[in-house]
């Protein structure tokens, strides 16, 4: 999934009272986003810099004056980025297309960028224009016989984007053997019908109630465990996802299945119950 920092919702919004704050949750928003994006990249447009921010102090200007260590991060993947690219612009420069905004014409923005490649749109907040979520724009390429209404997903803070990563809850059924041994005199491999085990598990043992129901809100971010690393990055096949990984030498597929609660659990499957299209794709990410 690509990521696209709206450079058309920079109007001078700010103030200097609040530009941090803003500034963090454009940085916490982007982070959020950066767990889905699986290989995508995070694009802006080449006059970013050039933005207002406070007033008609520009974007760059404000950035090079920042000490705050909490700023630290997203000044300096913006200072860089602003600097090298990826420009979407001179990406969209290179396609015969024409897009369209409420009647602007955005065809060499980060909007045509969304629209155009897939991919979801960040947009600095305060913006009436970008408030939204949900915005839609009118894209017209080449191999179109007419124009064709795009939405795209938009995002001014954190807690929007939580919302589109799939949140990997595990389910008791599938606790690793272990644990669940220890919870029975009977040792699990022996009890009918026991659930495929899942031993990615053992990194969620240790959270507490209090916890599960701060991510299950999307008050913060999901644990960073390799299973949610493998379900944010999970290829669907109906209702399931499937993800692939190397596990000495060998290539071992989970399946994950929503819980009907906001949340996904999942187990390791032999190969012949994913679906043939999705594991070869898998393949293809993985070389």
């Amino acid at each position: 999934m690509h990521v696209f920092i709206n450079e058309y919702s920079f109007v001078g919004q700010a103030t200097p009272h609040n530009a941090p704050a803003i500034m963090q949750q454009l940085s916490e928003t982007l982070d959020t986003l950066r767990h889905c994006q699986c290989g995508g990249r995070t694009m802006l447009h080449s006059t970013l810099a050039h933005q207002p921010l406070i007033g008609e102090q520009t974007l760059f200007d404000w950035l090079f004056n920042q000490r705050s260590p909490r700023l630290q991060q997203i000044k300096l993947f913006l200072i860089v980025t602003l600097r090298k690219g990826p420009f979407i612009d001179t990406v969209m420069n290179e396609i015969n297309h024409v897009c369209d905004h409420q009647g602007t014409d955005v065809s060499s923005s980060a909007l045509a960028g969304a629209a155009h490649l897939g991919g979801v749109l960040v947009s600095l907040a305060h913006c009436e224009m970008f408030a939204n979520e949900d915005i839609t724009v009118e894209l017209y390429r080449a191999s179109d016989e007419q124009p064709k209404d795009v939405p795209i997903k938009n995002y001014c803070e954190p807690r929007q984007a939580r919302r589109i990563r799939r949140l990997y809850v595990p389910n008791p059924k599938h606790r690793p053997m272990k644990a669940r041994e220890q919870e029975s005199e009977v040792p699990f491999e022996f009890i009918k019908g026991q659930a495929s085990q899942m031993p990615l598990d053992f990194a969620y043992l240790s959270i507490d109630d209090a916890q599960w129901e701060q991510i299950t809100r999307f008050e913060v971010d999901p644990p960073l465990t390799e299973v949610q690393r493998l379900l944010d990055c999970a290829e669907q096949g109906g209702k399931q996802y499937y993800a692939l990984r190397q596990e000495a030498g060998r290539d071992v597929f989970y399946e994950f299945q929503p819980d009907n609660a906001g949340g996904y659990h999942g187990y390791p499957v032999p190969e012949g119950q994913v679906p043939a299209n999705v594991a070869r794709t898998l393949r293809q990410r993985s070389q």
